[in-house]
């Protein structure tokens, strides 16, 4: 009778974890699949000025350098930029106020350094991120001479999901001259918020 007993329980205990490994896992893929907030962004911000240089297009790119989710948008931007030295980099990084710019040096920056060309800024509590509609790490705005958004999103199928994808293709294609400029090309972006989570305070090269 007491060993019935034991094998009962053992086999309700043996149930409920795996209930609730079936629910962390379907809680981890809702969250890897949940977007952030997107950019309604049309036009460059008349309150920020333009590369003085007579590039084709000018990609920005805004990222937190403790996101985990953005790593794998780093390696596609590099891997969508054009050779033929048509397109102006600049990168964002957030940084709070209170902090100086080594804050900023992560695993992420260093990679996001390796881009040949690219001007890495800090972005001071997000403010430069604001100016573009941008609250999302992992955003990526193309802008045509005239300062028309081209593409708008992100480059990511999931949060931290690798491997190319449709989003990272449609910027590929906007930055060859190929895709009808006059359509603005959206994409949905996974990443962290600028403007909740990363506010709070973090060693440098710590992640969330």
């Amino acid at each position: 009778m007491i060993h019935l007993r034991k094998l009962r329980t053992i086999h309700v205990v043996v149930g409920a974890w795996v209930l609730l490994l079936f629910c962390f896992m379907y809680a981890l893929g809702a969250y890897e699949q949940t977007p952030g907030e997107e950019s309604d962004l049309q036009q460059w911000p008349a309150d920020f000025q333009r590369p003085s240089n007579n590039r084709e297009r000018t990609l920005v790119f805004f990222a937190h350098p403790g996101c985990p989710c953005t790593k794998p948008s780093v390696e596609q931007l590099r891997s969508i930029l054009p050779q033929d030295g048509t397109t102006e980099v600049l990168v964002f990084l957030f940084k709070p106020a209170t902090e100086d710019a080594r804050w900023t040096h992560t695993e992420l920056f260093e990679k996001l350094s390796q881009i040949p060309g690219a001007r890495i800024e800090s972005d001071s509590d997000g403010k430069i991120a604001e100016k573009f509609h941008v609250r999302t790490s992992g955003t990526t705005l193309i802008f045509d001479k005239g300062g028309k958004v081209l593409f708008s999103g992100g480059l990511t199928r999931g949060r931290g999901t690798e491997g190319d994808n449709d989003n990272a293709a449609s910027a590929r294609s906007v930055l060859a001259g190929s895709t009808v400029t006059r359509t603005l090309q959206k994409a949905v972006v996974y990443g962290c918020s600028f403007f909740i989570r990363e506010r709070q305070t973090r060693p440098p090269g710590g992640v969330f």
